[in-house]
């Protein structure tokens, strides 16, 4: 049953890439990219792409989940298969999701301030971290204007706010 889950899950995967290629190669000549719409195809963009390293994630843990003692137990004595994926695989799983859902946000979040410090994301009217810090990289810059700076600290300390949730989430998985 459980292979079963994991291969619609995986089919369930490569319908919903054909999805967006499909509707990307429609929509996508067709529509203006207009600076308000970029931030949002930016983060549209990066989970797409991010979203893979969560699915093999969970379809590891639950398979190896699903070979613990308890589960097995649940079977021999009669458990449904929903009963089981709701009160033994999903408590198992829920945690890790947590922990590393929390370590892929600041990946997403550099992701996004990189491109527009490359000036590939989002673009001048609109503000954006990435933005901020382009300004910041010339010295001369900096020794006449310290606060440009304060970007950079802002970036920082969300990043390490992030860590350190995931790192107490982690510690604290009962």
């Amino acid at each position: 049953m459980f292979a079963l889950i994991a291969y619609l899950l995986l089919e369930a995967d490569n319908i919903t890439y054909g999805i967006i290629y499909m509707l990307s190669g429609i929509i996508a000549p067709e529509m203006p990219i207009t600076s308000q719409w970029v931030y949002f195809y930016i983060v549209i963009i990066i989970s797409f792409i991010g979203w893979a390293s969560m699915a093999r994630l969970i379809r590891g843990i639950v398979l190896s989940v699903k070979e613990y003692d308890y589960v097995t137990a649940a079977k021999a004595l009669g458990g449904s298969n929903f009963y089981i994926l709701r009160r033994h695989i999903f408590p198992a799983t829920y945690r890790y999701v947590i922990i590393r859902a929390t370590l892929l946000i600041p990946f997403y979040i550099l992701s996004e301030i990189a491109l527009s410090y490359l000036g590939l994301g989002i673009q001048e009217p609109e503000p954006s971290w990435g933005n901020m810090l382009q300004y910041a990289q010339n010295i001369k810059v900096l020794q006449s204007f310290p606060w440009m700076l304060i970007p950079g600290l802002f970036l920082f300390v969300t990043i390490l706010a992030f860590n350190f949730l995931g790192d107490h989430l982690s510690r604290n998985k009962k």
